[in-house]
């Protein structure tokens, strides 16, 4: 597959495109393990398109990937595909990280897609454009790859093709770069598409500002390292507020803009300095507008507030359009936080600075609701289960797929049970013996009364502790 685009076919009648990333919702849909068609199938099947141009992610180490398990378990999708809706869901799990962001899991995808299109009796051009990020998240590559499909639609033909861009699939970044893919095409007849939720199909969506009324003199393009106030949208994950709080620790206040199942702001209080304060602004995730209209009530009811940050790396990405929407129109200042590279990159241009994170392990169990209360202690017995931990690690991408079968017998101690899937068995006996199989390898033990709650968890405590123990040997940790 070529990093151009490859257009089938032509035809003299007006185009309407469609143009998105496809994303992990897509590749579920292909596999048959949603019930969904997907955001792209979707879109596809109830609009009036002639032509698509999807951007397909492949990640920098793909080269890596098995490629014979990977069509092994492509032949295996396609053979009973009311089958793969029974899949359990950690099996679903690895193989989406098997063939997510891969040529061969862009080819299973877009076999599927057209097949799907001509069941319907769709007739609609596939455009694939491949795409070489450096990571997820490389903002500067993602903007680019969007220029890159609007101006080669442009370039065929001119600004009389009908642009739809399909902002719902993907990633939060890779939403927002729409809008600035938008701006610099101003001139070509471009609307927004959007699916809150694929089970109530789609709307097109007005852009977080006017195109041609845009001034960018007027947006604050400043990097300020203290805001008068925060906007956070978040939902079920802590971590996104929790990285703006400290990264900005003489923010004055800090507004988590939420809906229902978000995490309770009491989670963040022990982030907060002296002077600080937070408070919650209840909204619907799926409702751009309510969420820009409550944050503009909130604007509006403080005109003292000449600084206001928005941090935009949670939340659902209708929450993302209302937010990037009332920022732009109370000149505010957007950022993101990309956890692989460790960087706050400023949305307004794409600068990026360091990270700084949250430093202490208490921290993140502080945000999961739970507290340290008591140190731990290594226990001579296991030095015996070492190779089986260092073996386990080596597997942890696929050790998963057995943890719904091993934990059940947490519940049934001293029961015996004998287990396999794949390269992996584990037995335990009514005496307490143990025997675990990876690769071929067995790794025997005469008596493993804790081999279950190893098995589903506590192997990974006993890695991280071998690899802080050179650290608390010479006294650099205690």
């Amino acid at each position: 597959m070529s990093s151009e685009m490859k257009h089938e076919t032509a035809s003299q009648e007006k185009h309407r495109f469609l143009i998105a990333w496809y994303g992990l919702t897509d590749l579920n849909a292909a596999m048959g393990t949603d019930y969904t068609p997907g955001p792209i199938l979707g879109a596809l099947s109830t609009g009036n398109y002639t032509d698509a141009v999807i951007l397909a992610y492949t990640k920098a180490d793909c080269d890596k990937v098995n490629t014979n398990e990977q069509e092994m378990y492509m032949e295996l999708l396609n053979a009973d595909r009311d089958a793969n809706l029974k899949m359990e869901r950690d099996e679903i799990y690895s193989t989406v990280q098997l063939l997510a962001n891969t040529p061969n899991g862009h080819k299973f995808y877009f076999s599927w897609l057209r097949e799907e299109l001509a069941k319907q009796g769709k007739e609609v051009h596939i455009l694939e454009q491949e795409c070489f990020l450096k990571y997820l998240n490389d903002s500067n590559g993602i903007y680019c790859e969007a220029i890159k499909a609007i101006e080669q639609v442009r370039s065929e033909y001119g600004t009389s093709a009908e642009i739809t861009l399909f902002i719902s699939p993907g990633t939060p970044v890779m939403a927002f770069s729409w809008a600035f893919a938008a701006l610099v095409n101003s001139d070509i007849n471009l609307s927004i598409l959007v699916s809150p939720d694929s089970r109530k199909g789609f709307e097109t969506v007005s852009l977080p500002y006017q195109l041609k009324d845009l001034s960018l003199a007027n947006v604050n393009m400043a990097h300020p390292q203290h805001f008068d106030v925060m906007f956070h949208i978040y939902g079920e994950q802590p971590l996104p507020p929790a990285l703006g709080i400290r990264q900005f620790p003489d923010t004055a206040l800090h507004i988590c803009v939420g809906g229902q199942g978000s995490t309770s702001i009491g989670r963040f209080r022990f982030l907060l300095k002296e002077g600080q304060s937070i408070r919650q602004l209840d909204t619907d995730p799926f409702s751009p507008q309510t969420v820009k209209d409550g944050i503009l009530a909130q604007v509006k009811a403080h005109p003292e507030w000449k600084t206001i940050g928005f941090n935009m790396t949670g939340g659902t990405k209708m929450m993302y359009d209302g937010a990037l929407s009332a920022c732009r129109q109370c000149h505010g200042v957007p950022f993101y936080f990309e956890n692989k590279k460790h960087q706050l990159i400023w949305l307004n241009d794409y600068a990026t600075e360091k990270m700084t994170g949250l430093p202490y392990v208490e921290d993140f169990l502080r945000l999961a609701g739970m507290e340290v209360s008591y140190d731990g202690a290594w226990d001579a017995s296991w030095n015996k289960r070492i190779a089986l931990t260092n073996a386990l690690w080596k597997n942890r991408s696929k050790i998963a797929m057995m943890y719904s079968a091993i934990s059940r017998y947490n519940d049934q101690p001293g029961a015996s049970f004998d287990e396999s899937r794949g390269k992996f068995h584990f037995k335990l006996e009514t005496d307490g013996s143990a025997c675990a199989t990876i690769d071929g390898i067995n790794y025997p033990y005469k008596s493993f009364p804790d081999f279950v709650s190893y098995l589903t968890g506590g192997w990974l405590e006993e890695f991280v502790y071998l690899q802080l123990k050179p650290l608390l040997d010479n006294g650099t940790i205690t």
